[in-house]
């Protein structure tokens, strides 16, 4: 139950609490921090402003069928504009906006970015490292197409709905200009992953919880069977941690840096959205998000694991 304390809402609370009911009926798990997003949602219909949402997409992956003689067992790829997962994220954002638009008389304003930022030795895991900023480069700008091309397909929609085509950004210039400003993202991703290793930070137990998450969702094909393949899983979940961890702290702020056209002097904190749909994944960026003060959800059925039916 919504619980509601020290958030002027207003007399009226039912366009609020209706937008709430319908996100939670499509939420793969419950929205976290729920306080954090009534007042977000306070000052978008207080100012009838755009609410802000904030998605990292990942980069599409393949399985190989058995780990190579490098002992390598992933290969990045392109995701191309007609990928079918991709087609069906870009309709249900859509279809966010609308259901937010006639909810709450407002459309949504995304910030999007495309994490092109691979961990350390992620050439023990990938097949195709060196390829990878032409890869990134490429999808990204697919990224872009599937919209464009939804767009021709129902035409007027967007104008009709107040839908913003996101800008898809790198992440690795997102923080490149994150930098310029002043925001340390690579500051704050070193303190987590020297958290991770402190068994007397929270962080660590965080670390420890996913850690063990993945034996149930293995991020490498040979997960402990080998001390190798054991240490890119650490590796890797340390990473992952961290970097969500820094998205969730500097990546709002950046937002209100990119997006302040679209706002007044008050700019709502924005909202954050699973960027996949792999429980053990969603439950690593909730928990990491949270660590800002953010809220977020998992309300896409189609977002991330692109190459998977």
């Amino acid at each position: 139950m919504i619980q509601i304390r020290n958030i002027n809402m207003g007399e009226n609370l039912l366009p609020t609490l209706s937008w709430m009911n319908k996100i939670e009926s499509k939420s793969v798990v419950s929205i976290r921090n729920k306080e954090v997003l009534l007042s977000t949602l306070d000052i978008v219909r207080r100012l009838s402003c755009p609410l802000p949402l904030i998605i990292s997409l990942c980069p599409a992956i393949i399985n190989l069928d058995a780990p190579n003689s490098l002992g390598q067992t992933r290969e990045l790829v392109e995701l191309s504009f007609d990928n079918m997962r991709l087609t069906n994220f870009v309709e249900e954002l859509f279809e966010l906006n609308k259901m937010t638009l006639n909810t709450l008389g407002v459309p949504i304003e995304t910030m999007m970015v495309f994490a092109d930022i691979l961990e350390k030795d992620s050439s023990k895991m990938f097949t195709n490292t060196s390829r990878w900023t032409e890869l990134a480069t490429s999808s990204s700008k697919n990224i872009s197409t599937a919209f464009a091309n939804f767009e021709k397909l129902h035409p007027n929609a967007f104008f009709e709905t107040k839908f913003k085509i996101p800008k898809i950004r790198l992440q690795s210039n997102v923080i490149m200009q994150a930098g310029k400003a002043g925001l340390r993202h690579e500051d704050e991703m070193r303190k987590i992953e020297l958290d991770c290793l402190d068994p007397k930070s929270n962080t660590f137990e965080l670390f420890i919880k996913h850690l063990k998450l993945t034996a149930e969702t293995p991020f490498v094909a040979t997960g402990f069977q080998t001390i190798r393949s054991a240490e890119t899983v650490w590796n890797r979940v340390r990473f992952m941690l961290a970097q969500c961890v820094a998205d969730g702290i500097v990546l709002p702020k950046i937002f209100n840096e990119m997006h302040k056209k679209s706002f007044g002097v008050e700019i709502p904190r924005p909202l954050f959205v699973c960027s996949t749909t792999r429980l053990g994944g969603i439950e690593l960026e909730m928990d990491s998000f949270e660590v800002g003060n953010n809220s977020t959800v998992a309300i896409f059925n189609s977002i991330g694991s692109w190459m998977k039916d």
